[in-house]
């Protein structure tokens, strides 16, 4: 995700536009290959530590408990739809933001 400036988001150029988005795009591979490293460093910690690692969790139904707080607290429009893209799990090809919205850019 990239957070900018609305004020200086507007100033950029087209093409500086194009190509911050083009590097934040490419930076996902980068940033998902550090965290893959980081996250099998802290399980071998963990590990070690004597702490025992559950991989079979039944995520749905933590979710599905969540759903009625999460409605209860998104009231804000602009909220609501950056937790449907982030669960959307396709930010990087995200739509443009229609006019008037505060949706984040590509």
């Amino acid at each position: 995700m990239l957070i900018f400036s609305k004020n200086v988001w507007d100033r950029l150029s087209p093409q500086d536009r194009v190509a911050i988005r083009a590097a934040a795009k490419d930076s996902v591979a980068l940033l998902r290959d550090r965290l893959d490293a980081y996250e099998a460093t802290a399980r071998e910690v963990a590990t070690a530590a004597g702490s025992q690692i559950n991989e079979d969790v039944d995520k749905k139904s933590f979710t599905d408990v969540l759903v009625p707080l999460r409605d209860r607290l998104l009231l804000d429009h602009h909220e609501q739809e950056l937790v449907q893209l982030i669960r959307s799990s396709n930010v990087a090809t995200a739509p443009e933001p229609q006019p008037g919205t505060l949706s984040l850019p590509k």
